[in-house]
């Protein structure tokens, strides 16, 4: 595609960017501008991604999912990251620690207090534990399936907070909130 044709379309994506543009065509050499385009089109392709993703939301809908699934994920992060430090030290057995660390996710998680403002007929005890036991079942089973691997406290703790996360979304998606 010609730097012309990437232009027209950048502009027709995001007209507000047409000075920045013009300016950065007269400073930046041929490269440098290819280089910024495309990043542009980049971002651009994640955000329309998202959108997708999220149909029928607004602009402010969507950054305050994003928004709360940020918060979520590092909430739970630091939860899983005390977890898999207790585990590895051998601060308890694996069954307790994997439900002192579910009980606390299902407490803090911002996704979780949402779905019961949201929905205020919710049975909280039962979806509160419905989402605590699945939570240390994948937590327990991670553990048992870890046997004879090279242990890396951060990347293990990385793959559960990943794994945490999406089962949280999951769960809460089956109950009718997309989180």
């Amino acid at each position: 595609m010609s730097i012309e044709k990437a232009i027209e379309i950048a502009l027709k994506i995001d007209p507000s960017i047409g000075p920045a543009l013009e300016i950065d065509r007269k400073t930046l050499s041929e490269d440098q501008f290819k280089a910024k385009l495309h990043d542009f089109f980049v971002t651009n392709k994640k955000a329309a991604d998202i959108a997708i993703a999220h149909p029928g939301k607004s602009f402010a809908e969507i950054k305050q999912a994003v928004d709360i699934n940020i918060s979520a994920h590092i909430n739970n992060d630091f939860h899983i990251l005390t977890f898999v430090t207790n585990v590895l030290t051998k601060k308890g057995d694996l069954t307790s620690l994997a439900l002192s660390c579910s009980r606390r996710i299902v407490l803090s998680d911002p996704r979780i207090s949402n779905y019961f403002e949201e929905n205020p007929q919710a049975d909280k005890i039962h979806t509160s534990q419905t989402i605590c036991d699945e939570l240390q079942t994948l937590l327990v089973k991670y553990f048992e399936n870890i046997k004879g691997q090279k242990l890396d406290t951060e990347a293990m703790a990385e793959e559960l907070t990943v794994a945490a996360s999406k089962k949280v979304a999951e769960i809460l998606g089956s109950l009718g909130k997309a989180a």
